[in-house]
Formats: structure tokens, sequence, C-alpha cells
């Protein structure tokens, strides 16, 4: 006869149900700080007979084998989550927790219930032996003490050390700190991140994004990601490369080298095949070098919410049944599907009324005549199916080769993460730099080859500083001429602004022809190829650059007609701006830009 048993906790902590719901949610991370000294188990996926997804587990507790299996996790986010286990082996039938967030008068009251189902004599022993209830204490010991612990809900990392580290691992970490800041890439970041290496829970550091880091700790982008690469150049940190799978964004497939990175990988939780694309599911991550911290193999919880924050609801439909939701999302534009493999559809969410939707076998339909404030969901299909909504963009917080394609530190300390030579990669947004001196034949015809060759050197020196002080990477040097990159066109800008003004100062000191660059910039996408010296860019946007360089004057900038349409030419307004036009070669219409007289 099946038993059954609920225990109930409550807890309220003087915060808004925002900051707690992005702490607590993270179930990963709750039970691998808690004290109930648990160790994290290898799960796979297994596709049922109905086309869902559940995930196996095995694992050993002393003499007592258990087997279980469990559907993926349901949420609403900011609301509740809860997941179900349903054991093959071991003494209990079903544990199953519900976990409920209530925001009132800014503070949050957290109500966790635990249900188990058991039929075994072993499980009625443990039951009375009070097992079950210390268990269930355990998760809740781990959120008081991470609303404790936690100086800034945004920064995860807890105040005590949780974690054993060797005092010889720490002084190597120590000493490997000190001598990146010796460097250009520290940049004051050293001492947080080595907090956060010691103390983070393993969960947290098998993937580290730098810039999550960032956004968590309120820095710039740019300077944790070159420490990040800094510490990897020390021996501090691993760095690979993830392919994510473009339903459910988890990663699914790991290479140490850009050119390893597999042309396509399967995703088992989604039951689906996907191709490699370096702009949009390739992402470099770190992880801590073995002597610091030895991560433990497997997880603790299968499915966090907090993993997966782009999805903001997930719960299983049954047959003929319909479910309705208010979610707690800002207006924005929202993909709805299945967790099993199937149709989509990208509803445009106003923050006031959902589409509705219906589920007909694998195909997701919208419904606009149950449109209305909470989104409506009918199952219309023979088979369970498990719905997801979530942020149609992929995460900001993805590293891609894009980023790093003009990151000097990348260049300079990651010179064996090249492209296989006959791969190719597209390029998110690059602003790509041309410049050329003016009338260069005749300074080599009136000082000599050799004097005018020193010059040259000389002004690729300068250029070299000034594009590496704005964050940016000299490709190639072609002649006389150079072509950079940089992440965005601001910096690309301002880098060439130094540059003219570097080069009238060079000018002034020392007595030689005047050298006078013109310079030409544009932004946008461009694809990536192994060269000799590294990563070169090719496509229309490296083309138009340097069409746009030959129209320049000497002591000029000019910038594309789409550069110039944005804010950042407000940063140049006190200089004298010119719109021009020409025909460029290459290009079927007149092109028009504005020059920038420096």
């Amino acid at each position: 006869m099946e038993k059954t048993l609920e225990i109930e906790h409550i807890l309220t902590f003087d915060r808004p149900v925002d900051e707690v719901w992005t702490l607590l949610s993270d179930s990963q991370r709750m039970h691998a700080i808690s004290s109930a000294g648990f160790s994290p188990y290898e799960a796979e996926d297994v596709v049922t007979a109905d086309g869902s997804i559940e995930r196996a587990a095995y694992k050993k507790i002393g003499l007592i084998k258990l087997r279980w299996r469990e559907r993926m996790g349901e949420w609403a986010v900011q609301k509740y989550f809860s997941q179900t286990r349903l054991f093959e082996t071991g003494p209990f039938n079903e544990l199953t927790v519900h976990v409920h967030f209530d925001e009132n008068d800014g503070k949050t009251t957290v109500k966790g219930i635990f249900l188990a189902r058991w039929s075994s004599l072993l499980g009625t022993a443990l039951i009375r032996l009070g097992v079950l209830h210390w268990m269930t204490q355990q998760p809740v010991k781990a959120m008081r003490q991470t609303m404790a612990e936690y100086e800034n809900l945004r920064l995860p990392v807890p105040r005590g050390e949780l974690h054993k580290v060797s005092g010889r691992a720490k002084q190597r970490l120590a000493e490997a700190m000190e001598e990146i800041d010796q460097g250009p890439f520290g940049h004051g970041l050293t001492g947080a991140l080595s907090n956060f290496l010691l103390k983070a829970d393993p969960h947290s550091l098998r993937r580290i994004r730098p810039l999550k880091l960032a956004s968590a700790w309120g820095v710039p982008e740019q300077q944790i990601i070159e420490t990040c690469i800094a510490a990897h150049k020390a021996g501090v940190l691993s760095m690979r490369w993830v392919i994510l799978c473009p339903r459910c964004r988890d990663g699914k497939a790991d290479a140490e080298n850009l050119a390893d990175v597999p042309d396509a990988a399967h995703c088992s939780s989604c039951n689906v095949d996907f191709d490699r694309d370096f702009v949009n599911n390739v992402e470099l991550v770190f992880s801590p070098s073995a002597w610091l911290r030895t991560l433990p193999r497997g997880s603790f919880c299968m499915m966090a919410p907090a993993n997966v924050p782009h999805i903001k609801w997930q719960e299983a439909v049954a047959s003929n049944q319909a479910l309705e939701k208010e979610l707690a999302v800002p207006a924005g534009q929202y993909r709805i599907r299945t967790v099993e493999a199937g149709g989509e559809i990208v509803a445009d969410y106003d923050g006031t009324s959902w589409v509705g939707v219906t589920l007909t076998g694998d195909t997701v339909q919208s419904d606009p005549t149950r449109s209305g404030r909470t989104i409506s969901v009918r199952n219309d299909g023979s088979e369970l199916r498990t719905i997801v909504v979530e942020n149609a963009k992929f995460s900001k917080n993805r590293l891609t080769i894009g980023r790093l394609a003009t990151l000097p530190a990348f260049r300079d300390f990651c010179p064996d993460q090249l492209l296989g030579a006959k791969q190719t990669a597209g390029i998110g947004q690059v602003a790509i730099l041309f410049s050329d001196l003016e009338k260069s034949t005749a300074l080599y015809e009136s000082i000599g080859d050799a004097s005018a060759y020193a010059l040259v050197v000389s002004h690729f020196e300068v250029m070299e500083k000034c594009v590496r002080k704005h964050g940016g990477i000299v490709v190639k040097t072609i002649g006389d001429a150079v072509m950079a990159a940089f992440s965005d066109g601001e910096a690309a800008l301002q880098a060439a602004i130094d540059v003219q003004r570097e080069i009238s100062e060079f000018n002034a000191l020392n007595n030689h022809p005047d050298l006078k660059l013109k310079i030409g910039i544009h932004e946008g996408t461009c694809v990536a190829m192994r060269s000799d010296q590294g990563l070169d860019f090719f496509g229309s946007t490296v083309n138009l650059a340097a069409r746009l360089q030959s129209k320049a004057e000497g002591g000029e900038v000019v910038l594309s007609q789409e550069l110039a349409q944005t804010e950042l030419l407000d940063s140049v307004r006190q200089r004298e701006l010119i719109w021009d036009e020409a025909s460029l070669s290459g290009f079927d219409t007149p092109v028009k830009f504005v020059r920038v007289s420096c």
C-alpha cells in the first residue's frame, strides 16, 4: 500500500521577488551549497514513445542504489517552480518539490512543499527515522544561507568560502594574478576574479561566461574578457568552445580549439540536429584549471530555472487540456514552442495581451480569438506536450568569435585559437578601419627608400598604439596601408582621431616631410578566415571601408553613411563635417559618406 507524506517550509525575505527568484530558482546551486553532502549524479535524456523527453539518472548512496526518471521541470518566472522524480529503484516511489514565490510590500514569501510517496518497508523506516525531514531542511538551509551571504544579489560570490583549496594552490593563484596585474589586461579585476574562483560553487564554475560576470560586477565587458584571457594565458583558467542548441540553448558539444568545433551537433533534450553558426550559437567559456579547483562530474539538478533565464514559462499540458497563465514578463518578442521536437511561433507581446496558442501533434499555432491578458494554451493533440515561452532572441551574454576576433588580448595570448585552414566564420558587427599614406610614392623619391621605409615603420607603430588603446587590433599591413578591426564604430572613430593627432605631433617633433594619413571606416558583418597573421576579414564591409579610405584627403577620416547616421557623429560635431557622394568600384550606385576634418 502506497503511503504519502507532505512537508511544508515557509521563509520570508526582505527583498523583492525578482531578486529572490534570481538566486533561489537556481536549484543547481542550492543543492551544491547545501549541507546534505550528496554528490552530483550522471543523467541522460530519454525520448519516450509519445515523443516527450524524460531524463534518467543513476546514483548510489551507501548501499542504496537509486534509479529514477523525471520530465522537464515546470515553472513560471517569479511565480513557482517544481520538479518530480519517479524512482524505479530505491526506498521511495516519488519525491516532488514545489516552491512558490509571493511578494507583498517589497517582501517575498517562499513556500516549499515537499511530497514523498513510498510503499517499501525501507521507505517507512527512513520516514520514522526523520530522514525525509532532514533532507527537506537542507535546501531550506541553503536558501537562508544564500540570502544571508550574498552581499549584492547581482554578485554571484558568497562571503564565506565554501570549498577547500590548498594553500599551495592559493599561493600559485596569487602569484599568477600579480603577474597579470603587471601587464595591460588586469584592469583591477584580478582580486574579484580570484575571489570568484575560490568561493563560487562548482556549478557556477563549469562555464564561466565573462559577459555575465561583467553584468553582475558592473564592469566594462571588454575588461573582464581581457582579464579572463590573461588568466588563461597564466594557466589559471582553461577555455573551450561550446555549441548551443538553438531550441533549449544548452551547450551540446565542446571543443578546446576553434578549429575543432564540429560543423553540427545533436541535442538529445530537444531531439533535434542543428548546424554550427559562429554568429549565433558558438561561444567561448572558461573554467578553473584542475590544479586550482577540480570540478565534480555530473549534476545536482537536471533543470534549474536560473540556468535558462530566457525561458519564462515551462509546463506540461496533457492531451485535451487547456492552461492559462499570467506571466511576469516585459513587453517584447517571445518564442512559443514545446520541449518536444516540433514547430514554433514568435509572438509580439505588448505588455497587456497575449495571442492564444493551440498545440496539435507537433505543430504550434496561434489563435487570435483566444487572445487576452493571460496566455492561453490548449493541447488538441493525443499526447502530452510541454509548453515553453522564452525570449525570442539569444542572450547577449554569449562571447562569440566575432567579439573576440578584434581584441588585442585574444590575438596576443591565443595565437593557437584559429579557424581551420578551410573554415570560414560569419562574424557579427565589426568596425573596419583602413588607412593609407598620402603621396607615399613622392616620399620615397624625395628622401630615399631607406629613410622613407623607416618613416613608414614609425607610422605603423603609431597606428598600433592608437588602435590597441581603443581596444582594436591591426589585422594586417598592405604596403603603406593598415587594416584594423574594432568591436564597434565608436572605438574605431576615436582611434582614427587619435592617430591623426599623433601623426601631427610626430611630424612636428621630427625633421622629415610631413606624413598625411587618409582613413576610411565602415561597420557591418564580415567573414573571418585563417591567415598567416591570425584571423583576416573579408566581405562587403571590408570592401566599403577600403573604398572610403581611397576617397579621403590627407588628415581626414571618412565615415560611411550608415555610421554617420548614428549617435556616433555627435562626438565629432565640433569638427568640420562635409557630406559627400561618390561612385565606388564594386558598388552599383553612388555611395554617400561624411568627411571628418582632423
